[in-house]
């Protein structure tokens, strides 16, 4: 990560289906939209911003790098892949 520049970007994603509604926690070392629109979370190496549009936050986050072939982050919410 730091060969692209030491910054993680998290956004809260809500999608909308038949069954409901569910939050995901989309992670990337690329900035999805305008990177001005990101908040700062706290001092931290790496630098670590979120997107959110004033949802619930969750109260713990991991990442994880996954796949051999085409690797990619993965970011969890309290644990988890989605919040319901």
């Amino acid at each position: 990560m730091a060969a692209r520049g030491g910054t993680l970007f998290l956004r809260v994603r809500h999608n909308r289906c038949c069954s409901g509604g569910l939050t995901f926690l989309d992670a990337s070392t690329n900035a999805y939209h305008d990177e001005g629109r990101y908040e700062t979370l706290g001092a931290s190496n790496p630098d670590v911003r979120l997107l959110h549009h004033g949802s619930v936050l969750p109260e713990k986050v991991s990442v994880e790098m996954r796949g051999r072939l085409r690797p990619h982050l993965v970011a969890y919410w309290d644990g988890c892949a989605f919040r319901i």
